[in-house]
């Protein structure tokens, strides 16, 4: 009897240790992938601190020179970034993938692109080069997209990814593209599926 009793506690002790790990588990993976909306939130957060102005206190004492005590009227240009601008670059990238050219279709991503699986950046190419390359024709259409702008040089990309091709009849898919300007140009540093 007292043998079953002590098996019993072990095997209770057994499961909440389990699930205590699978807890774990569930924290870890939220903590690799946090969600969307912390992401737009610390985008915004540092922009604004980018673009806040630092007050600096005046002296009350002594006298103060007309050049020192007021500061050149200079406006901040803003460089907000053009929603045609952006859609374009995401087209272009459409395109180039639509017409089986690798090297543009490579272009449009940012040398710090981050894959979407983690896995490095070479091997990622390879198997995209693989599958952009596979098909004898492929369609790739930008339906409904919306920009959602974070910072002048970085933005949101969310649009409903049509692909067609001799392989895939169809398949319609939501995208959701991290672009940062460089170089004059909309690159493409995260690429998302599903909302």
């Amino acid at each position: 009897m007292a043998n079953a009793y002590v098996e019993e506690w072990v095997w209770r002790f057994i499961a909440v240790a389990m699930l205590f790990a699978l807890a774990w588990l569930i924290w870890v993976l939220y903590q690799l992938a946090p969600p969307q909306l912390v992401l737009n939130s610390a985008y915004e957060a540092a922009a604004k601190a980018r673009t806040s102005e630092v007050q600096v206190p005046q002296r009350s004492s002594g006298s103060v020179t007309a050049a020192a005590a007021a500061p050149p009227s200079v406006e901040p240009v803003s460089t907000r970034p053009s929603t045609e601008e952006v859609v374009n670059a995401v087209e272009a990238w459409a395109r180039a993938w639509s017409s089986k050219d690798v090297d543009r279709y490579f272009a449009a991503y940012a040398k710090d692109f981050k894959p979407p699986q983690g896995e490095p950046r070479a091997d990622w190419e390879k198997a995209r080069r693989q599958r952009v390359s596979a098909p004898k024709n492929v369609t790739i259409t930008i339906d409904s997209p919306s920009v959602n702008v974070v910072a002048d040089d970085r933005v949101y990309v969310k649009f409903n990814q049509d692909y067609r091709s001799d392989i895939i009849a169809k398949s319609v898919t939501s995208k959701v593209l991290l672009m940062v300007k460089a170089d004059g140009r909309w690159l493409i540093q995260r690429e998302m599926v599903g909302d």
